[in-house]
């Protein structure tokens, strides 16, 4: 299993880079970043004898793939078809998405009504996409986004896109705000996620007294769970996400007997 840090969480991209090498990984989720050459943002990558497994949705509210806005959906889909290409380029296997970059709805109408405006957007651009790129659609809380909150949500969009592509990311700081242990949770969509965003409840590093975390990694592993793992918790400290590294690279990895 990939074990990855995330650029997200750790700032400026050199600085990201050697902290990650660092502290013993040799993954990154970088952060979408299609205006950037990507010859040169795999040298980088290469520097520090680092892949890049995913990368993440940059948070732009002006350029969402749901919004109710011509302009805007047309903007996101310009970004999501630059990234997957970028993705692809980068050996990228993933590409992290979130189709509402806004906690209040952008009008009066059902949440159905966005869901299918960003699966239409989607597919448009999914026509003439690299094939070896898949998306990763993220529910968030509904302090962050109002439109994906739970994995049923995020699966209502995979389902209307209607791509082998399309699959789900389990973040388990998001999903720990919902009803109900966070296994069950993950467990009632388990064989459709293809990307975890490992960090705690309140976002702290994941360790090996976290709460049920034992239990998710188990309904994952049994379901067939054969993605990357990316270490998206708020990170104190370089020797803090050492330990964060070590205990996730043991977790994932240990025969499934064994948990």
């Amino acid at each position: 299993m990939q074990i990855a840090s995330s650029e997200w969480v750790l700032g400026d991209r050199s600085r990201a880079l050697a902290r990650t090498a660092a502290a013993g990984l040799t993954a990154i989720e970088l952060d979408a970043r299609p205006d950037l050459d990507s010859a040169t943002v795999r040298r980088s990558l290469d520097q520090h004898c680092l892949t890049a497994p995913s990368l993440c949705w940059q948070w732009n509210p002006d350029a969402e793939l749901g919004s109710p806005d011509r302009a805007s959906r047309s903007a996101a889909q310009r970004y999501l078809r630059g990234a997957l290409e970028q993705a692809a380029e980068l050996g990228s296997g993933q590409l992290v998405v979130v189709p509402a970059c806004r906690e209040t709805p952008w009008q009066d109408e059902p949440r159905q009504a966005g869901i299918e405006r960003a699966a239409a957007a989607i597919r448009e651009v999914l026509v003439d996409a690299p094939a070896q790129v898949g998306l990763s659609i993220e529910a968030l809380r509904t302090d962050e986004s109002f439109l994906l909150n739970t994995l049923d949500e995020a699966d209502a969009l995979r389902v209307l896109i209607d791509d082998e592509r399309a699959a789900l990311l389990a973040d388990l700081y998001h999903l720990a705000a919902l009803d109900g242990p966070l296994d069950r949770v993950i467990g009632a969509h388990a064989d459709t996620v293809s990307l975890v965003h490992f960090a705690a409840a309140d976002r702290a590093r994941v360790a090996p007294g976290t709460p049920g975390i034992a239990a998710v990694i188990s309904t994952l592993t049994r379901a067939g769970f054969a993605g990357s793992v990316t270490l998206e918790y708020t990170v104190p400290d370089d020797a803090d996400l050492a330990q964060a590294a070590a205990f996730a690279t043991q977790a994932w990895n240990a025969p499934t007997e064994a948990r």
